[in-house]
């Protein structure tokens, strides 16, 4: 597999030459595995996005910041183990600025080629429960210095830090997020994303046609997902990223799965829903 220092420029690479760049999460070994042997077909996963949500979730844990950083970082080990893509670090609000400056010093060290902070209060709650009534989105000038925190605290120019906006999910204006996106830029993120949750598209790309900065725009189209690759593209989004899905349609297969070996009372009729046990073992051969 990559070593850290040639790994870490993979994503900045990518986006120098103008790729559009498609990551999906992975939490744990196995799903790293499985993004990495589709990664020589035609259509393919550029970059693989380490979620806070997924991790916690399959954990057994609420996303709301509970797992420590060592902990995440056992999960960045198994899935560097299992992939060559560049990795996306998911920071959440990024913590206190000294946690800040120490994660972004061990990311960097690992061979991670990015971290995502967003500009939430406190401890964050999921932009996708109904409990955004809790959080109040920080000011965008103490914002801009956790951006300029995390900038500081890097040593190479091949690590790249992702300013991600929340205005439209705790209910704020387009005129703010392409404020924040502007002070954000200027304070030295690298790259800026742009978060939702209606089911609609409206809001994304209405920021993306008026986005004026010269960074790369990023989205997650996990709840308005008829928004398109090809509608993003055109629209000027460089960076696609599903967020969640493996780990939710895992989660469905397993639950119908069990349910239906407890109504028949085998394991017969669900034979050929699975993979074969030799198909999981050679996916680490």
């Amino acid at each position: 597999m990559q070593l850290p220092e040639n790994r870490r420029p993979l994503l900045k690479q990518a986006l120098q030459r103008g790729d559009f760049i498609r990551a999906i999460e992975a939490h744990n070994g196995l799903s790293a595995g499985i993004i990495e042997s589709l990664k020589n077909q035609d259509s393919h996963f550029n970059a693989i996005w380490i979620s806070s949500l997924t991790e916690s979730v399959s954990r057994g844990f609420c996303d709301n910041e509970y797992l420590n950083l060592p902990s995440r970082f056992q999960t960045i080990n198994e899935v560097m183990g299992n992939t060559s893509l560049p990795l996306i670090y998911d920071a959440d609000s990024g913590s206190y600025a000294e946690h800040l400056t120490r994660t972004v010093i061990d990311l960097e060290r690992l061979g991670v080629s990015a971290i995502v902070i967003e500009d939430k209060q406190g401890f964050k709650v999921n932009s996708l429960t109904e409990k955004d009534d809790l959080q109040k989105q920080l000011d965008p000038h103490e914002f801009s210095e956790k951006i300029k925190i995390a900038q500081k605290a890097k040593s190479t120019s091949d690590f790249l830090v992702i300013a991600r906006i929340e205005t439209f999910p705790l209910g704020g204006k387009l005129e703010d997020a392409l404020l924040r996106a502007k002070m954000y830029a200027k304070a030295g993120a690298d790259i800026i994303m742009i978060h939702s949750k209606e089911s609609e598209f409206t809001q994304v790309r209405e920021f993306a046609t008026q986005y004026k900065e010269s960074k790369p725009l990023m989205i997650v189209p996990s709840t308005y997902f008829n928004y398109t690759e090809e509608m993003a593209k055109e629209d000027g989004v460089q960076m696609v990223i599903y967020a969640n899905q493996l780990l939710r349609s895992a989660y469905q297969a397993m639950s119908g799965c069990a349910q239906e070996i407890l109504s028949e009372g085998h394991a017969k009729s669900i034979q050929s829903k699975l993979a074969s046990v030799k198909d999981i073992l050679n996916l680490k051969a």
